[in-house]
């Protein structure tokens, strides 16, 4: 029988006691040996849950450890890329939460180091381990919708973190809203249908609490290689939202959605296709809301349901096994062009080609 991957968490913030779950409920898949903070008591606390005595302040001391196999980066977002290449010089798997890291640029490297050193590098993006949104992916790729004609994404939020948060200053986030929220959608697009080519966007940052550039607004045209088309409305900021996270998909032959008036965030996705929906009644042009029906969730490589567990147990088994991650760095490279690319159309003013965001 195997050993459990040894791992260091670094970084004791609300998101790492969601990740401490898997080892909790599956310790012979993988156990916390150690927990860095730069706040001592918080990384205390952790430790305490994790069942560890091992606590530091400094991660890069807790990379050095011989006894650490991999590392579990939940720390503010301009270190990810310090402790990623690090820990894969040191011949450690890494998995970090998003945003990936602050650049474009700090993101290639990761991605250098880890392909250098040979170990595995994941990057948490939770919502490719949940099984209503595998279904639609199945359903993209088995050729139900037909050809994708267009996606709609939004990310609509309240912004209700404390004035001075890491996620309001665009030096320590990379951004604002885009990079820290509206990156679970972007994501999911190309997890969708495929990847983007080029993007046109504005931003606007109009709250004082957002600082050195950072965007409470944005909205964004993507064009996919596919010769899809995409658009993106994000805030932090609106006066009230009727929902939060939302998306359609429009195909020539179907329509798939998950648009929180009918469907709540863990549920299944609705589909409407040629394939199982009846046929419109005369008159219908739209055909509306009729014929939509719940899209059976893909659990395929998901043991629990629980989109962190299966996250974190499916880093483990790719440590163990050398194979690619879902949600891999490499790939993870789409998804932070087109935040990068965001952001510099909204500089330029025009459209950016995604080949150029370096």
């Amino acid at each position: 029988m195997q050993a459990p991957l040894r791992v260091g968490l670094i970084g004791a913030g609300r998101i790492s006691a969601k990740h401490l779950e898997a080892a909790t409920r599956f310790p012979d898949q993988l156990r916390y040996a150690a927990v860095a903070d730069v706040d001592e008591a918080a990384a205390c606390r952790r430790a305490v849950e994790a069942g560890t005595e091992h606590v530091f302040t400094d991660g890069l001391e807790l990379i050095r450890r011989a006894d650490i196999d991999a590392v579990d980066i939940c720390s503010v977002a301009d270190s990810h890329a310090e402790y990623a290449i690090a820990a894969a010089e040191a011949g450690k798997h890494v998995l970090v939460e998003k945003p990936m890291a602050v650049t474009m640029r700090q993101c290639r490297e990761m991605v250098s180091a880890a392909q250098r050193a040979g170990v595995t590098l994941m990057v948490a993006h939770n919502q490719r381990y949940m099984a209503n949104y595998r279904a639609v992916r199945r359903a993209v790729r088995e050729g139900e919708l037909g050809e994708v004609r267009a996606v709609r994404i939004e990310s609509l939020g309240g912004g209700n973190a404390p004035a001075g948060h890491w996620q309001y200053d665009a030096q320590r986030s990379g951004g604002g809203v885009v990079i820290t929220m509206a990156i679970h959608r972007i994501d999911l697009a190309r997890f969708f249908a495929g990847e983007v080519r080029r993007v046109t966007a504005i931003c606007r940052s109009t709250r004082p609490e957002m600082i050195n550039g950072a965007e409470d607004w944005a909205w964004a045209m993507m064009e996919f290689e596919s010769g899809a088309v995409g658009d993106l409305l994000a805030t932090w900021s609106a006066f009230r939202v009727p929902w939060g996270e939302s998306f359609v998909v429009f195909g020539e032959k179907g329509t798939v959605h998950a648009i929180p008036w009918a469907v709540k965030y863990r549920e299944p996705s609705q589909i409407a296709s040629e394939k199982r929906s009846p046929p419109r009644e005369p008159g219908d042009r739209a055909g509306k809301s009729r014929g939509f029906v719940p899209l059976e969730p893909d659990t395929a490589g998901l043991p629990t349901g629980e989109m962190y567990i299966d996250e974190m147990l499916h880093f483990a088994e790719c440590c163990r096994t050398g194979a690619e991650p879902v949600s891999s760095g490499r790939d993870n490279l789409g998804t932070m062009r087109v935040v990068f690319g965001i952001y510099e159309s909204a500089r330029r003013g025009a459209a950016v080609e995604l080949s150029d965001v370096d």
